[in-house]
């Protein structure tokens, strides 16, 4: 019995160790990242990224990171590399998850190498293809595009299929594993492709005088968006040429974990507990403070951008799509591990009591002052004993954590829009609006609007 319970013990540790390595920089130091951000400081931002490299344990999310912020810093080159490190990353890592399936149902989805999400495959590919074209590699700014567009016609991500296997296991354990979650699991918008890709699509298609295509998505667009685009970025009028701005704004929303307590109708062990059960979610979050964005052109011209994405909905709906699936994961590692913790805490607790009721007797057929404090002794024994279950079980539920790893510094909304102008050269000022005051303003002199291309000016502020 003893081996039985050195071996569970083992097991139990093993799980503990496997659970607690770091996944993003400390609060502290996200706080000092996104505060450069705001100031507008973006080699600070990433400087303080840089220094805190040590706290990232998966290469795709730093390079996801590290990509983003470089991207705002205007070192296209860097981030386009260290996207693409990311992109290599994640494809491996989705085909090595399906190895560490089961090393994910008995510690925790963060001992598998990070896979990403949809939306992040799409605005990775969105942003090398603009810092491509910042660069002046216009075809392989266009292979962006093109590669964007096949993500979204052939992501599919079937729910049910998603989490028919593990809820059978979590079925054999319980009638209903969403009792403990007041609400039940929110519904599953379906996300599978982005208004910004759509956007890069459309103009790519313009340029290229294929006013087919480019209308698919200007129609997607109007679904999505309605207004941002013109027919005029589809079809543009005859001796003129097209001009599009894109803004980015604030600082996506942080992913979060939630948690329940959930007690099994059928215990694993000797005794029924409560067991942690845990997912990643988005919150509802107010985001960004700017409210517009307005485009002034040397020529007089004068536009408001309309707003084309907000990224945290859409990184909510897609996290949300598989949020099912990731509760009853939990549920089944919390289940399994509180069982296998619960049984080595009885039988170790048990040990205890014996131990102490042998000393109690023993101090008792001593007399004299032993007898006296033999009860202290023994309440003292089985308070520790008692205290020491209660740990053991504790920190098992701490193991029980949700994988809330993610591209931390996309933006939190993309705003766009466009003009129809001769071709020729301009200085173009975007004014960034909270309510009616400017708090950021960037300006772009002398840009070559050039027929039979797409001409697109970008900027970003993270208020």
């Amino acid at each position: 019995m003893r081996k039985n319970i050195i071996l569970t013990c083992i097991i139990s540790i093993l799980l503990i160790l496997t659970s607690c390595a770091t996944t993003a920089p400390g609060e502290r130091e996200q706080n000092i990242i996104k505060q450069s951000l705001i100031n507008g400081d973006t080699a600070a931002a990433v400087s303080a990224l840089v220094s805190s490299s040590d706290s990232y344990n998966d290469e795709a999310v730093y390079n996801l990171d590290y990509g983003m912020l470089e991207f705002y810093n205007g070192n296209y080159a860097q981030a386009i590399d260290s996207l693409a490190m990311a992109e290599s990353a994640i494809e491996n890592n989705r085909i090595a998850s399906i190895s560490e399936g089961a090393a994910g149902l008995i510690a925790n989805d963060n001992v598998k190498a990070y896979s990403g999400a949809n939306y992040e495959d799409l605005y990775i590919k969105g942003v090398k293809a603009l810092s491509y074209y910042a660069m002046g590699d216009y075809e392989d700014s266009l292979v962006e595009i093109r590669r964007a567009n096949i993500i979204s016609r052939d992501f599919f991500l079937n729910q049910e299929e998603q989490t028919n296997w593990i809820e059978e296991l979590v079925l054999a354990i319980t009638p209903d594993p969403f009792a403990a979650l007041e609400g039940g699991i929110p519904d599953a918008s379906d996300y599978t492709s982005s208004a910004f890709i759509n956007y890069l699509s459309m103009l790519m298609y313009a340029s290229m005088r294929d006013s087919g295509n480019a209308r698919l998505d200007f129609e997607a667009l109007e679904a999505k968006a309605p207004g941002v685009a013109s027919a005029e970025d589809v079809e543009i009028p005859s001796g003129k040429t097209r001009v599009n701005f894109i803004a980015f704004n604030g600082i996506i929303a942080d992913k979060r974990e939630g948690s329940v307590m959930a007690v099994s109708p059928i215990p694993l062990a000797p005794v029924a507990v409560a067991h942690k059960v845990s997912w990643p979610y988005i919150p509802e979050y107010e985001g960004s403070s700017i409210t517009g964005v307005a485009v002034t052109s040397s020529d007089g011209q004068r536009i408001e951008l309309g707003l084309l994405e907000d990224v945290s909905d859409a990184a909510r709906a897609n996290v949300n799509m598989d949020m099912a699936s990731k509760y009853l994961g939990s549920f089944y590692r919390g289940y399994t591990k509180m069982g296998i913790a619960v049984t080595a805490a009885v039988e170790t607790r048990n040990l205890a009591v014996e131990a102490a009721e042998e000393q109690l007797s023993k101090l008792r057929s001593q007399g004299g002052l032993a007898a006296l404090g033999a009860d202290a002794a023994y309440s003292a024994a089985i308070k520790a004993a008692d205290t020491a279950y209660n740990a053991a079980l504790e920190a098992v539920n701490e193991t029980e954590i949700a994988d809330i790893r993610m591209a931390r510094f996309l933006p939190d909304q993309v705003m766009a829009g466009g003009m129809t102008v001769d071709p020729g050269t301009y200085d173009f000022t975007v004014e960034f609006y909270s309510g009616n005051t400017v708090v950021d303003t960037e300006t772009f002199e002398n840009v070559t609007v050039t027929p039979g291309m797409a001409n697109v000016v970008f900027a970003s502020c993270a208020r």
